[in-house]
């Protein structure tokens, strides 16, 4: 196992056992994304979020871990050749949450994710594969609607690295 896949599951280990001491109600999102990447035409992308409230350090502040993952890849061509792009990345952020009403909050968060970003270039003879990756600073916006005492509904945006973020909109369930 290399270093980083031991310092993610280090660090993912750590968040989710946290979560036993934080004291309010868990919660995960579910999300389908609009994934855009800098002159692509979009793509799909499904986000799924665990975050842990942190009544401790403020009654507003979360944290959160995330995975992101293309479902339908961003397309271009150029010259009549097709070039396909995906991406995944996973995450941790800190959230701070504003409530507006008993049902209307607006969330704002930023944090750092692993992002490993492949283009496919395709034509005729040849297949070129290429991948970025690396750590990035993200940073994301969005509200949530509550539904019931359980579940809201939740859209935002989220800026994964200089050219790649994704419009989402989804579901969130506290237990």
């Amino acid at each position: 196992m290399t270093l980083l896949r031991k310092t993610l599951a280090g660090a993912i280990l750590t968040f989710i056992s946290y979560g036993a001491f934080a004291g309010n109600s868990n919660y995960f999102n579910a999300q389908l994304a609009l994934a855009q990447i800098d002159d692509f035409d979009d793509g799909l992308a499904l986000a799924a979020t665990y975050g842990i409230p942190m009544p401790k350090v403020h009654k507003n502040f979360s944290l959160e871990g995330e995975v992101n993952l293309t479902i339908a890849d961003a397309e271009t061509t150029v010259i009549g050749t097709l070039i396909e792009a995906s991406y995944y990345s996973v995450g941790a952020y800190v959230v701070y949450t504003i409530p507006i009403s008993d049902k209307f909050n607006v969330i704002g968060r930023a944090g750092l994710i692993y992002i490993s970003l492949d283009a496919k270039v395709g034509g005729p003879l040849v297949v070129i594969d290429s991948v970025d990756d690396g750590f990035k600073f993200s940073y994301g916006v969005g509200v949530s609607y509550g539904i019931s005492e359980k579940m809201s509904l939740i859209a935002g945006y989220t800026s994964l690295s200089g050219d790649v973020s994704q419009l989402s909109a989804g579901i969130q369930f506290q237990f």
